[in-house]
């Protein structure tokens, strides 16, 4: 008697462990597909276009562009060796330059262009310099900010303005961003 016992026991501690189940092992959820990210515009042969904010900026050599997403402020990030730029265009009217975690807007003026420049830094001189250019853009504002490297920061302030000076908004004509720089 005492094997059929251990059987019983055994048989009963396997019955017991299953208690609550069904049987059947659940599937992980299935992850709908992400939706493809729409770019807000498109660097082609070196050329940044926004249709929806008709925003132009040419990326001359050795310049790169990769455009942020549709729908959001921030509409291209361009790369250079010694710096970076960023062009956001801002639904609000606000000519300022917008507050960054990594340093604090010591220097903000109207330019004679009426845009608004500013200038943003830490506090340690490792840290490389923010500068913004900030106009009117239709009911918001557009603004440029760059971030200049501190080694070669008068080369690094040159490639900048000689990017930002090709940048055309709205009609493309003079007077706009483009002549401010």
């Amino acid at each position: 008697m005492r094997p059929l016992r251990a059987v019983g026991l055994s048989a009963a501690l396997v019955a017991g462990c299953g208690r609550g189940r069904t049987g059947e092992v659940a599937a992980p959820p299935v992850q709908p597909p992400a939706a493809p990210v729409e770019p807000a515009g498109v660097v082609l042969d070196g050329l940044f276009q926004d249709a929806d904010h008709r925003l132009t900026l040419a990326l001359p050599p050795p310049w790169t562009g990769e455009p942020g997403r549709r729908g959001e402020a921030l509409r291209l990030t361009a790369r250079h060796p010694l710096a970076e730029v960023e062009v956001w265009v801002h639904p609000d009217p606000d000519l300022q330059p917008r507050p960054r975690a990594d340093c604090a807007w010591t220097f903000v003026d109207r330019a004679p262009g009426g845009e608004v420049v500013g200038s943003c830094t830490s506090g340690r001189p490792q840290d490389p310099l923010r500068m913004a250019w900030v106009w009117p853009l239709g009911d918001g504002a557009l603004e440029v900010g760059a971030r200049l490297g501190p080694a070669e920061l008068a080369a690094a302030d040159r490639a900048v303005r000689s990017l930002i000076s090709g940048l055309r908004a709205g009609d493309g004509g003079p007077g706009g961003p483009a002549a401010a720089p």
